[in-house]
């Protein structure tokens, strides 16, 4: 490990270990093309939190770049980063988007898919549909929370988070754009907003104005 890595301790801003640190971009690095933003973000993480993610950050930028629209910039991040680096490297990322692609047409042979709105997914739309592993997602999404919470705050967050992946309203992708706490990149490549909702602090996250997630803590039982 570069030494400029090591010498730092304190507590993980995931887990709360106490011990050496490495620096972890937030959100990803790999969710944006070279040369990258002079705005990253850092904190410090524990080496298992730092590399425990690996995997997930790259099945996660797949999510964030599926369906992008020619011509943008998430389209490059497709072309060049998806397609062009990860599937190359290997097989087993593309083997795991195959299962989660077989999945979610094997659900929809025996009940029609719907969409948030309550549409139902044509039969001549579903060889195009891509399953993805929610579990997994909303991992990254949940770090790249706690790390943003320790980013502003300087202390962890503790307790369970719920992610929502509900499509956002007109109204709160305006506010989280326009009244946004912070972001990294210079083109919407990713914004987040945090606010206290009826006493509760939530977060909501936009990824190249493309995937948007809600994020709230996680009722108590």
């Amino acid at each position: 490990m570069p030494a400029a890595r090591r010498g730092r301790s304190g507590t993980c801003a995931i887990c709360g270990s106490v011990g050496e640190l490495n620096r972890e971009h937030v959100p990803p690095k790999n969710l944006f093309l070279k040369p990258r933003p002079a705005n990253t973000i850092t904190v410090d993480l524990c080496e298992a939190c730092n590399h425990g993610y690996h995997l997930d950050d790259e099945y996660f930028r797949v999510y964030v770049a599926a369906g992008a629209t020619p011509g943008t910039k998430l389209m490059r991040l497709w072309t060049e980063k998806v397609v062009g680096s990860s599937f190359v490297r290997g097989g087993g990322l593309k083997g795991r988007l195959n299962d989660d692609y077989e999945l979610i047409q094997e659900h929809a042979r025996g009940e029609p898919l719907q969409l948030f709105g309550g549409e139902t997914v044509s039969p001549e739309l579903m060889p195009l549909v891509q399953g993805f592993d929610a579990t997994r997602i909303n991992a990254v999404v949940d770090k790249i929370v706690r790390c943003l919470h320790m980013h502003e705050t300087g202390s962890r967050l503790a307790g369970d988070l719920v992610v929502d992946v509900a499509p956002f309203s007109a109204k709160d992708w305006r506010v989280t754009l326009q009244e946004r706490t912070g972001e990294v990149g210079h083109d919407n490549e990713f914004v987040y907003r945090t606010a206290s909702e009826n006493g509760v602090l939530t977060w909501r996250l936009i990824f190249y104005e493309h995937h948007a997630f809600s994020i709230r803590p996680k009722p108590a039982a």
